[in-house]
């Protein structure tokens, strides 16, 4: 009569410690909110609206630009590069890092769009990005929320 009750026992505890090993190791490949490029400070791009970005950049050049958050994707064309000071110099301070993103690769400056963003060598030059956008209501500054690579 033991072995039977002990059987049962036995298999429950099985079907339990596997139930939360399981658990344990869906979370822990869960990557809804982490960007898999090794080196981003951003999480992946999020759930907003899209806005097309030759619409966001023509609202851009004729200040009709509405604060909010968006999607939109393109290629990212160019970046800032602020060179190091030399020593003992005076040297005018640097812009803020920036990338520039556009429909296609162009170096024609009124088909970009500049995004401020943190940490520059994680985009790729001829890299297409879908990007989560803040535009600020008062400055109309374009901020990085996140971004995932596109294939």
């Amino acid at each position: 009569m033991k072995k039977p009750i002990q059987v049962i026992i036995w298999i429950i505890i099985f079907i339990a410690a596997a139930a939360i090993a399981y658990f344990l190791v869906i979370d822990n490949n869960s990557n809804d909110n982490v960007n898999v490029a090794t080196d981003s400070t951003y999480p992946v791009a999020g759930d907003y609206s899209h806005y097309l970005l030759d619409f966001l950049i023509m609202d851009n050049q004729d200040g009709k630009l509405e604060g909010g958050q968006y999607n939109t994707d393109g290629f990212v064309v160019d970046k800032t590069n602020c060179p190091p000071c030399p020593k003992d110099a005076v040297c005018m301070p640097c812009p803020p890092d920036a990338i520039f993103i556009a429909e296609q690769m162009t170096t024609e400056p009124d088909k970009q769009l500049k995004i401020l963003v943190e940490n520059l060598d994680q985009f790729n030059i001829n890299q297409r990005y879908v990007f989560s956008l803040e535009i600020s209501e008062i400055t109309k500054e374009i901020s990085l929320l996140g971004y995932s690579e596109m294939n």
